[in-house]
């Protein structure tokens, strides 16, 4: 064990970009095993002594034009605990959301964490994801002809999820909800319905109508309709599984009504047709 040497003792040593996120790893001249002390931002104590390669790392990817980028607050922690824990080995993982002032502009970012080891020394990886409002891309979703509102959103590094009601209509009563989501997943479009359906059984609400309707290389469209359940309400899903680089998307169609079967096949269409990035 040993106690971190304020900024000097971080380097550098791998960086890489892809699409969405930025990868950063700080290596920590210590021993595998790491001790931070407290500091003002109330994070991880891991991540309280980064602030200034946080701040770098921000501005190089989404704040360009900014030179005073300030740290304000973590938000939360993923899991429960980080917050208290003080020592940190190769393979802990956790996720924070901090709350920054870029220039004036205050934004809300997720970012990943992982110590790993290299070459007997323990590294520090740093992912930061988009700021929450960036990722709505649009509040608004156009689907069968239309007009969607955000109901409610939840993002992190690794994962989006973002669910739309009918304008007018809201998140605690609804009676057409489309869900988009996305995450990491090592399992296929098949195995992950295979294993939710599992779940569901486990759990008391079985499906009462369950139909594959599109079983493409790893993309799948499906109906799948419950009305045996006590939770959640009886509801009727039209859902489309795609999983593509490492990565896993839903969207989902849900209605209180059972639809009928041209609506059942235009839903169907318009999901098979609908441009996962």
């Amino acid at each position: 064990m040993c106690y971190h040497r304020r900024m000097k003792t971080l380097i550098a040593i791998i960086t890489s970009q892809s699409k969405v996120l930025r990868y950063a790893v700080f290596a920590v001249l210590c021993s595998p095993s790491l001790v931070w002390p407290q500091s003002p931002l109330a994070g991880s104590h891991a991540t309280r002594e980064i602030i200034f390669a946080a701040q770098a790392d921000f501005k190089s990817k989404f704040y360009k034009s900014c030179n005073r980028i300030q740290i304000l607050e973590a938000l939360d922690l993923r899991p429960v605990g980080m917050r208290e824990k003080k020592t940190f080995n190769a393979g802990d993982k956790w996720e924070e959301k901090w709350r920054i002032n870029a220039c004036g502009e205050i934004a809300v970012h997720w970012l990943a964490f992982e110590m790993i080891a290299i070459k007997g020394q323990t590294a520090l990886s740093m992912r930061i994801g988009p700021a929450e409002n960036a990722k709505d891309n649009t509040k608004q979703l156009s689907f069968d002809g239309l007009n969607w509102e955000v109901g409610s959103s939840d993002y992190g590094p690794n994962h989006a999820f973002v669910e739309y009601v009918i304008k007018g209509e809201s998140i605690e009563a609804w009676t057409r909800l489309f869900t988009l989501a996305e995450g990491k997943s090592t399992l296929s479009a098949a195995e992950l319905i295979a294993s939710h359906k599992k779940k569901f059984a486990a759990e008391g609400c079985p499906a009462s109508d369950f139909r594959i309707i599109h079983d493409g290389e790893g993309d799948v469209i499906y109906f799948w309709g419950y009305s045996q359940c006590t939770v959640p309400k009886e509801e009727f899903n039209i859902g489309r599984v795609v999983s593509k680089d490492s990565k896993i998307y839903f969207l989902t169609h849900a209605a209180r009504k059972q639809p009928a079967a041209s609506e059942l096949k235009r839903i169907s269409t318009a999901l098979k047709n609908f441009k996962i990035r």
